[in-house]
């Protein structure tokens, strides 16, 4: 069950290693004082995707918004003081129209 999986999850992890558990990535990435792992860019973009209302709305409602988050958070990232390394899962590509 996917709550027994992340109790182990965070179980296994390092007394010594600090944890943020949080959909504002951009934030997070600003705080930073050190190298981060993000686990897991997928499950950001899907909270945003939420955030945006984007299952039941158009694209053309949503798609700049998400464009705009895109690239704050790519912003961010350029700027982080530490090396950040990302986990995702694998998806096959799509295309919005």
């Amino acid at each position: 069950d996917w709550a027994a999986r992340i109790q182990e999850h965070r179980r296994r992890r390092p007394a010594s290693w600090p944890t943020v558990e949080t959909t504002d990535l951009p934030s997070a990435l600003t705080a930073l004082n050190g190298p981060a792992l993000v686990d897991s860019l997928g499950a950001w973009l899907v909270a945003l995707l939420d955030r945006l209302d984007a299952w039941d709305q158009p694209v053309a409602q949503w798609r700049g918004r998400l464009d705009d988050e895109v690239s704050a958070l790519v912003s961010t990232w350029s700027t982080c003081r530490g090396p950040v390394v990302v986990s995702g899962t694998t998806t096959t590509r799509s295309t919005f129209e």
